[in-house]
């Protein structure tokens, strides 16, 4: 019998590993897609890539984050839950749009009414307080030593607000006054870190990847969601009062400026200084800035929108205030691609419908509500016309215009057909979404500023100065009940 060679029997078991190799590679393959499909579907979007991003409907169930102002892009915060009437009064002036969140209101507050009158650099206690929605109890009340005029911001069991009172440009006082972000423990309401800024926090922070992104009075602030720890600072030399950052993307969108008088030898001079910012979160780099030397007021209290390619904001026409302008910029670069001059296109109104002779008071309110997206349609209330527009995102165009009075919040839309707006003394409309049509009217009693109405299954629920929150069963308003 002849022997086997040795070589061959290396040979051999070479090709047995290779076999049991090529086996085992393939199983971990196949184990590999199979994972990769489970988790990370074919339609799935990276959050480097687009963190975030809400969806055109924007529905949002109770347990779901709350990524930035107003629930997301386009402004339109609805959550699919079933709610049943409740009596809430925190007894203290609530000016930012309460949050749903695991099965709580979120509310935040600014002190009593009676003083909001005052001088604006008046400090009142601010809170935030977790309301039980099956309840109407509160869950935590947790109290801080000045205003609070943000929506919370709700993150992995943690709740985040910003502090500060409504001064523009602060006094050099007000910077040791706890202005300030904030972040909450969801569950007890503690504050779980603090941290200190240069000037009042009156924007709603955005989250991006666990960071916060906050445009404060002349600083731009990117902070560790979980520990409060400053990734990155620079400051933008202009003060944001009220326009909260826009998240599309690794962008953020937001308007920031002051009109400031110089008393000089001979007469006093007024300098508009407004501008209005896209930040690249992930490059930390300035994308581009439009200055708008033409501006006198307005676009630091605008929270803007994006439509496809453009990113929509307004601004108050020098420093009369007689010209609210809705603006919509190349979201790329911040080129102009229209304008509409909101003026002008009430007076084309007043010509064509006789019923609108009376609108437009001339108010002295000069900041601009937050723009609404819904369908290519942008909702822009002006505070100093009192009057709503709907504009054809695409074009700029009026599609009609609705006379509120003047008001400082924002609407929003349910069932698809309707909007739904208050204003500042309290009355409430529902209007036909195509043609602006008034369904119906009510008067509410209850003093009201910023908060947007939250839209839920069967409730819209509004927040006002008065420290209460209304629910307003969304069959009955319409008349379909």
């Amino acid at each position: 019998m002849a022997k086997r060679k040795r070589g061959s029997r290396r040979s051999n078991y070479q090709l047995i590993y290779l076999v049991a190799a090529a086996l085992i590679v393939s199983v971990l393959l196949l184990t590999a897609f199979e994972i990769s499909n489970r988790v990370m579907p074919s339609n799935y979007t990276k959050s480097t890539i687009m963190p975030h991003l809400s969806s055109t409907k924007q529905n949002f169930s109770a347990v779901q984050d709350i990524y930035q102002y107003d629930g997301g892009i386009n402004h339109t915060y609805f959550v699919g839950v079933n709610l049943k009437p409740l009596n809430i009064d925190v007894n203290s002036a609530i000016i930012g749009t309460p949050t749903i969140y695991r099965g709580d209101l979120l509310v935040t507050t600014m002190g009593n009414l009676t003083f909001l009158d005052k001088f604006q650099y008046d400090r009142t206690n601010g809170s935030v307080t977790a309301i039980n929605l099956s309840t109407g109890r509160i869950v935590w009340r947790t109290y801080f030593p000045d205003q609070i005029m943000t929506q919370p911001i709700a993150y992995r069991n943690m709740i985040f607000v910003g502090m500060g009172n409504n001064a523009e440009v602060p006094n050099i006082s007000d910077r040791n006054n706890g202005n300030g972000i904030f972040g909450l423990n969801f569950s007890t309401g503690k504050v779980s870190w603090g941290m200190k800024t240069l000037g009042p926090d009156m924007t709603t922070p955005g989250i991006y990847n666990g960071l916060l992104i906050e445009p404060n009075i002349g600083y731009f602030y990117i902070v560790k969601a979980s520990s409060g720890l400053v990734e990155k600072s620079f400051p933008t030399n202009l003060p944001d009062t009220l326009s909260s950052p826009l998240i599309y993307g690794n962008n953020a969108y937001f308007g920031a400026g002051y009109v400031n008088t110089v008393n000089t030898k001979i007469y006093p001079t007024t300098i508009h200084r407004f501008s209005f910012f896209d930040y690249n979160i992930t490059s930390g780099d300035i994308s581009w800035q439009d200055n708008f030397s033409m501006a006198g007021g307005g676009i630091n209290d605008v929270v803007p929108v994006v439509y496809r390619n453009l990113v929509i904001t307004a601004y108050l026409d020098n420093s009369t205030y007689a010209n609210p302008i809705v603006v919509g910029l190349n979201r790329f670069n911040g080129s102009e691609v229209w304008s509409l001059n909101e003026t002008a296109a009430l007076n084309s109104v007043k010509q064509s419908n006789p019923e609108y002779a009376n609108a437009g008071y001339n108010f002295t309110e000069n900041s601009i509500s937050p723009m609404v997206l819904y369908n290519g349609t942008v909702f822009a209330d002006s505070n100093y016309l009192g009057v709503l527009f709907a504009i054809n995102a695409t074009t700029g165009k009026v599609i009609w215009a609705f006379n509120t009075g003047q008001n400082e919040g924002a609407p929003n839309v349910f069932y698809g057909k309707y909007v739904i707006d208050m204003n500042d003394g309290g009355d409430l409309f529902v209007l036909g979404i195509r043609n602006g049509t008034l369904v119906n009217e009510l008067q509410t009693g209850m003093p009201h500023l910023a908060a947007q109405p939250v839209i839920t299954n069967n409730y819209a629920l509004i927040a006002g100065m008065d420290g209460r929150v209304l629910y307003f069963n969304l069959d009955n308003i319409t008349g379909r009940a």
